[in-house]
């Protein structure tokens, strides 16, 4: 036994030995070196010396000229304020420069990233200069090439902390916009077969046309990739030329490219040409994602926004499954538009001016079964607010504008028809609150000119704002005696370890609640046949106002519903008697409803004496500590029980925090009170 443990021991050392053997090889084969690149020195002569896998760090200043990497390499500035790679003099006519590849048009970029197989890149903290030196245009003269601040193809590449501008050509100080001439300046172009791409944290600025492209192919009859490029576009600024008729864009998946583009901040995309075709600017494009049904790309919690209106569009989708939520999109012609998409998802959006807040467009007359979501619940409604009124020409013809959602199907001549996709626009926020007013907001081709029976929109009503309601009431058992004082204590809530917040700790109390309440909504057919409809939670402040459960600075409570009429109004306290008020009063989704006051008079609650009179206000019956609507035995022997406890409970008449004798007292007095409820 001794024998075959010295042997196992031996075994097991040795495998140790053998492990810790092959880390160590492991590492010493996998060590990288970092270059330095001095001020003065050549970037490109440093990333030619280095092996793949090593980091080239450059230097603060400036270096001119162009790089190109073609191989696995980190490249990395002293940071994108200190450190600058700007494009050489001859930057415009310079043809040694180009990039020509199969599948797309010619490109000259400043850094260049790519080789025959897939390399893995890193471009970090830089500053990536065109200086306003692309190909200028002859008069008469087209553009031959793109050009662009980083260019990479066929790469696993990450692009970081960078600041890219001034990818403008030569002649670009001017607004004009040059008929039939290729503007084509990009800022970060990834493409071709695999690659993959993590764009994040950059600023791109003043670029000629795509500030973020990411492209599976130029012509998508010659050369569809293999395998798709994927990228994830997060938390870049993007910043555009301003009032221009260059046709910008944010960023665009084209051709296929597929992935997520989140947190993005897009601003000054201000196309000024009135006519609708052939260019315009656009925040987010996801163009024909439909070559590769299998992929969907994600476009979330974007903020695009436009000084001017007259031909631009914040995000636009035409690809399968995709996913459009929580962006905010101000000041756009079109604010979101699906177009030619299948199972397009678009929620929790809020869309706020310009002329078409959502749009859905298609240009085949073809049958569908898959539904375009817009909303679709209530908890994943669009707010779609602003849009003004105004006119585009449609086959010769002006049509209307100024819709929260706007269904016009037409096909590339102009000439509408009528389309069999079906979409489920339920539960939106247009900001109005009746059926009238929400009908002039909403668009809907299908529903204007024919039958029912092919109506494109299912789902139906629209979401209005839910029924909100103020309400003033007192308890008598925190009330504040003084005279004149018309408040109420908040002993349960003055320390931090007081019973309100041992209670309630998942959620933000506010400083002067006194404690929490409830509020009923009642259908009003009469007072003594009122049934429940729905109630909601809310908070009760020492000057007696109710306040909003989630939200304190509302000044009302909401109802999960959104039919407005005349209802009656319950409020109702954990140990008080609840009352309602005398009449059914009218509630809608206005946000700064009328106050109802119980505290002024007996008879602004239902029955006969409800309330106790405290000085010169009205309060609620203090004693219900069994909640069955009235206070007697029952409730003396569950407060005499609890005396000496200092909790949250429903024993804590006087509601300080503790139950003693003042509790008893409160409770005895109101032996024989009943609610008045009906």
């Amino acid at each position: 036994m001794a024998h075959s443990a010295r042997l196992f021991f031996q075994i097991e050392l040795r495998c140790v030995f053998f492990v810790l053997a092959a880390v160590s090889a492991l590492s010493t084969s996998s060590l990288t070196a970092v270059h330095t690149v001095p001020l003065g020195g050549s970037i490109q002569d440093t990333i030619a010396a280095a092996n793949p896998g090593d980091t080239v760090r450059v230097s603060s200043g400036t270096f001119t000229g162009t790089v190109s990497i073609n191989k696995s390499l980190h490249l990395i500035g002293a940071g994108a304020s200190s450190t600058t790679i700007e494009a050489p003099a001859d930057f415009a006519a310079n043809s040694a420069y180009d990039r020509p590849l199969s599948g797309f048009v010619t490109e000259r970029p400043i850094v260049y990233a790519g080789s025959t197989f897939v390399i893995s890149v890193l471009i970090d903290s830089l500053t990536i200069d065109g200086v306003r030196g692309g190909p200028s245009f002859a008069a008469g003269g087209s553009q031959v090439v793109a050009y662009s601040g980083i260019l990479a193809d066929r790469c696993s590449l990450t692009v970081r902390y960078n600041v890219i501008k001034n990818v403008l050509p030569a002649d670009s100080s001017t607004s004009t916009w040059h008929s039939g001439k290729l503007y084509n300046g990009r800022g970060i172009n990834v493409r071709g077969d695999s690659s993959v791409a993590v764009i994040s944290n950059n600023t791109l600025e003043h670029i000629n046309r795509f500030h973020i492209r990411v492209s599976a192919t130029d012509d998508t009859l010659v050369s569809v990739p293999t395998v798709f490029p994927y990228a994830t576009v997060t938390n870049n600024t993007i910043v555009g030329k301003g009032v221009y008729n260059g046709g910008q864009k944010g960023v665009w998946f084209n051709n296929g490219a597929w992935g997520t583009i989140q947190g993005n901040t897009i601003s000054e995309l201000d196309y000024t040409d009135p006519a609708l075709e052939p260019d315009r600017s656009t925040g987010i494009i996801i163009w024909i994602g439909t070559l590769n049904p299998s992929h969907r790309s994600i476009i979330a919690f974007n903020n695009i926004s436009s000084s001017t209106s007259i031909n631009n569009k914040g995000i636009y989708v035409w690809g399968v499954r995709d996913t459009v939520s929580d962006n905010t999109v101000s000041g756009y012609r079109y604010g979101i538009e699906s177009h030619e998409s299948f199972s397009t998802a678009i929620l929790r959006n809020v869309v706020t001016g310009g002329l078409m807040g959502i749009l859905l467009g298609q240009e085949t007359q073809v049958a569908r079964v898959d539904t375009i979501t817009i909303g679709g619940a209530p908890e994943n409604k669009n707010t779609v607010t602003g849009q003004a009124s105004g006119f585009e020409v449609i086959g010769g013809v002006e049509k209307p504008n100024g819709y929260a959602i706007s269904l016009c199907f037409r096909d590339p001549l102009g000439d509408p028809f009528f389309s069999t996709v079906p979409v489920n626009a339920a539960y939106n926020d247009f900001g109005v609150s009746t059926f009238d007013s929400i009908g002039v907001r909403v668009f809907d081709r299908a529903d204007t000119t024919m039958s029912p029976v092919l109506d494109t929109v299912v789902g139906t009503p629209f979401y209005t704002p839910k029924l909100r309601a103020s309400v003033k009431v007192y308890l008598q058992g925190p009330y504040n005696t003084i005279v004149s004082a018309d408040s109420m204590f908040k002993n349960m809530n003055v320390d931090p370890g007081g019973a309100l917040q041992s209670h309630f700790t998942t959620v933000a109390i506010p400083s002067l609640a006194v404690d929490s309440i409830n509020v009923e909504l009642r259908n009003a057919e009469s007072a003594a046949s009122s049934t429940i409809r729905k109630f909601a939670p809310a908070w009760l402040m020492t000057d007696g106002t109710i306040r909003n459960f989630t939200d304190e600075t509302k000044s009302y409570v909401e109802f999960d519903t959104t039919i407005a009429g005349s209802y009656y109004l319950v409020v109702r306290h954990r140990n008080h008697l609840a009352v309602m008020d005398s009449l059914p009063q009218n509630i809608d989704g206005s946000t700064s409803p009328a106050v109802y006051d119980f505290t002024t008079a007996q008879n602004k609650a239902y029955g006969t004496n409800p309330m106790v009179l405290m000085g010169t206000k009205y309060s609620m019956f203090a004693g219900d500590a069994d909640a069955n609507a009235g206070v007697g035995a029952s409730d003396l022997v569950s407060v005499l029980g609890a005396v000496g406890l200092v909790v949250y409970t429903v024993n804590d008449m006087d509601m300080n925090g503790g139950v003693g004798a003042s509790d008893l007292v409160l409770t005895q007095a109101n032996v024989g009170q009943i609610s008045q409820l009906p």
